[in-house]
Order: C-alpha cells, then sequence, then structure tokens
C-alpha cells in the first residue's frame, strides 16, 4: 500500500484528536496562554514551564497541535519545534479565564527575526522560573517585550528600545525593574555599550523609562567571547552602569 501523503497524514493526526474529544486541562490552558504572550515558543520552553521531561512534552504539545489549539513549524531540519496560538486556542483560553485578549497574539508565520524572539522568550522563561523558586525574594509581577512597550511610548522619543522589561515585586512590596537586551552578535560591542549608557542616563536622572524605573540592565548574548567582549565595551563606555 503506498504511503500517505503528508496532508492525509495530518488529516489522520487531525481526525484522531477530534475523535478522541481532547479535554483541556489547566495546564494545557497555561500552555496556550504563555505560547500567546510569547508569539512563538520553543518546545525547551514550554517543557523548562510545564513539564517534568521533554518526552511529556513533547506528546502533549502533539496533542494540542493535532487538535487545532496550536500550530507547529520546523525552523531548521535537525532543530526543536516551535509552537504558535491558533485562533481555536486562543478562544478556548478566553472561553474560561479572564484574560486581556489583546494579550495573546496569534501569529501564521514564524517572524523574521525569530532567533531574536527566541532569545527574549529565554529571558522570560529564566526569569519565570527564578521567581518560582522556594523562598525566591521577588516575584515575576509583569514581563513586557519590544511589542509591548511601544504602546506605552515612542521609541523615537525616548532614544531606546529593550527587547523586554521584567518588573518583580518583593516581598515589602518594592518593585525592581529591569531591562533586557537580547544579543545575537549583529551590533558591535561599542553599539551596545552606547546603549548600556542611555540607560545609566535614564536611571542617574531618575527619569521612568516606559513608565518604570529601570535600575539594571540584564544582556543575554551567546558565547564567552562574546560576553567578555560586549563587558569590555561596557565597562569602557558606561563604567557606572549596574549590569
Amino acid at each position: 500500500m503506498n504511503e500517505p501523503t503528508r496532508n492525509a497524514r495530518r488529516e489522520l493526526r487531525t481526525g484522531w484528536a477530534r475523535a478522541a474529544g481532547l479535554r483541556l486541562t489547566e495546564r494545557d490552558a497555561a500552555i496556550l496562554f504563555a505560547v500567546g504572550r510569547m508569539r512563538v515558543a520553543r518546545t525547551s520552553d514550554l517543557t523548562a514551564l510545564f513539564f517534568r521531561s521533554v518526552e511529556p512534552a513533547r506528546d502533549r504539545l502533539r496533542r494540542l497541535f493535532t487538535a487545532g489549539y496550536l500550530d507547529c513549524r520546523a525552523p531548521e531540519v535537525a532543530g526543536e519545534n516551535c509552537y504558535l496560538l491558533t485562533r481555536k486556542g486562543k478562544d478556548a483560553v478566553l472561553a474560561d479565564h479572564d484574560v486581556d485578549p489583546d494579550a495573546l497574539v496569534c501569529v501564521r508565520e514564524l517572524p523574521a527575526r525569530h532567533a531574536h524572539l527566541g532569545l527574549i522568550n529565554r529571558a522570560r522563561v529564566l526569569f519565570t522560573l527564578a521567581c518560582r523558586v522556594d523562598d525566591a525574594p521577588f516575584q515575576l509581577a509583569t514581563f513586557r517585550p519590544e511589542w509591548e512597550l511601544v504602546r506605552v511610548a515612542s521609541p523615537a522619543i525616548l532614544g531606546l528600545l529593550p527587547d523586554a522589561i521584567a518588573s518583580l515585586e518583593a516581598r515589602d512590596g518594592r518593585g525592581v525593574h529591569v531591562a533586557i537586551e537580547a544579543d545575537l552578535s549583529t551590533e558591535s560591542p561599542t553599539i551596545v555599550g552606547s546603549k548600556i549608557r542611555k540607560y545609566e542616563h535614564y536611571r542617574a536622572m531618575r527619569q521612568p523609562l516606559y513608565g518604570v524605573d529601570v535600575s539594571q540592565v540584564v544582556v543575554l548574548a551567546y558565547g564567552l567571547r562574546r560576553l567578555r567582549a560586549l563587558a569590555r565595551a561596557i565597562h569602557t563606555i558606561a563604567p557606572a552602569a549596574s549590569v
């Protein structure tokens, strides 16, 4: 018998999910919400947030995909899957949870700068996991990526657009706001250092940045060599900055 075509195989999977009557759990709703907030979520991100190991994660994500709640893309042949929230998935979250519809984003394809987005999302995951630890001194109040920050103020006026701002809340109610720069080695260390100097200017002048007082900057980059180059440039250009 001939091997089913790709479309036929997808129809078989979809038909199985529909016949099985997949029932969404609270964890499923949390997964869909997270994907909608991140725009694109990798398997490793969702595994770290919601599962103890990768195999159960792959199985549940496959079920959510075949049931039509998530879409899936593979940017590289040997790379991990990237999941996108579908309209069906968004409607499922909104039906049972009091969520701002604008907070969940459905995209049809991977954005052109999906690697940069992936690093921003990795920062979100790391902050979330750090705040989940028992006796953690802070809780993650909000994580606003760049596409949400531009709704608050114009980057052209401020002269600076962080890749994200993580707002942390201490047990005593004190807020700490951290700007995040996701570096993929597309800019020279000098340019990154100049950005950090602008952050330091806002901090020193006690001027709010996108509605909050940013006190620290976290720079994410790949590779020890790149990190050292960035550290040298930042130390030279903005020696007083808290990075």
